[in-house]
């Protein structure tokens, strides 16, 4: 659900607030977006800068951006070392590296990658991981254990990172290493001889970040509502579990963008611990037989006889039976 007036969809990637396309359509300029033809130049994307965003989830508040693969590769007619190493700065933005959802991913044999991070809070972190192949029958594909593929974990609170190799580790093949979405990865026996993890994925690979709303929690948000984000009725407050800020969610038995006034309808789960059914009695409505009401219903019904409306306890009273229909309006 985008802003009233704006781009709702750019390409195959729903846009919704507070995040926006074009200026006014965002909650802020942390959250505004460009859509503009993909670097393949076959489609349209959106872009937070100059990063690609593959999808935004409003739930979980988590986005998914292309990241590029770093790389270095032995020149055997010069035996030098080509390499081409990438840096990802998110420190001007409310993005951070979920460390959940994300690896140090390293690939190759006699590869030795470094990993130097900056936290939000400044404090700063280098680790590294190293990819042998002393036996190359033992590499398995799917596996990623130290034979041939290398992975670590990353602090949380992360947004600026970069990669550098020691040129010193190469076995005259090609090296890679990228921080990346962990189910995104599966590893080949090929990406050692080939240049197939590089090639499979044009060079960049999906990596999750998390976002928040600001810089401060729910209790000193909530006490300035001017500029407080969940502003929606059945809406709750929920501190950034990565970094400073907080998200807002739509209350239990809710559902929508809680971001947006209104925003958050009510969620009817048709399970038995919820429902009841209401028999008609014997008569012209005899035909619609019988048809469960949500115990929780807040919704008005209406007689399609007398046009009376009834809430949910007044048709339990009366012994009616209602057709509920997804769109919120029921009849008698």
């Amino acid at each position: 659900m985008a802003k009233p007036g704006c781009q709702d969809r750019c390409g195959s990637v729903d846009i919704p607030y507070p995040f926006g396309i074009g200026i006014g359509c965002s909650l802020d300029e942390d959250f505004e977006l460009s859509c503009n033809t993909s670097e393949s130049g076959d489609q349209m994307v959106p872009f937070s800068g100059n990063v690609e965003v593959l999808n935004i989830t409003l739930s979980t508040a988590q986005a998914r951006l292309y990241n590029h693969i770093s790389w270095q590769c032995y020149q055997g007619s010069t035996h030098g070392i080509n390499s081409s190493t990438w840096l990802l700065n998110l420190t001007s933005t409310m993005f951070r590296l979920s460390e959940f959802d994300n690896r140090f991913t390293v690939i190759g044999c006699q590869t030795l990658a470094f990993n130097g991070m900056n936290g939000y809070n400044g404090t700063k972190y280098r680790t590294g991981c190293v990819s042998t192949c002393y036996n190359p029958e033992s590499l398995r594909n799917g596996s990623c254990s130290g034979n041939g593929c290398c992975q670590t974990s990353i602090p949380s609170g992360i947004n600026y990172y970069y990669i550098s190799f020691d040129p010193n580790y190469n076995n005259g093949n090609c090296s890679y290493a990228v921080i990346m979405a962990t189910d995104s990865f599966n590893f080949s026996t090929s990406y050692i001889s080939t240049t197939g993890f590089l090639d499979k994925h044009n060079g960049a690979v999906p990596v999750v970040l998390d976002w928040s709303i600001g810089t401060e929690n729910c209790k000193v948000a909530q006490a300035n509502k001017n500029n407080y984000a969940c502003v929606s009725n059945n809406s709750d407050c929920v501190d950034a579990r990565n970094g400073p800020g907080y998200i807002c969610n739509c209350s239990s038995g809710y559902q929508g963008n809680p971001y947006f006034l209104d925003g958050c309808e009510a969620r009817f789960s048709y399970s038995a611990d919820n429902l009841f059914a209401l028999p008609i009695p014997a008569g012209p409505y005899h035909a619609l037989g019988y048809a469960p009401i949500h115990k929780e219903a807040t919704t008005a019904v209406v007689h399609q006889a007398n046009k009376a409306i009834l809430k949910g306890t007044e048709c339990a009273t009366r012994k009616f039976t209602a057709k509920v229909y997804l769109d919120g309006l029921s009849w008698l």
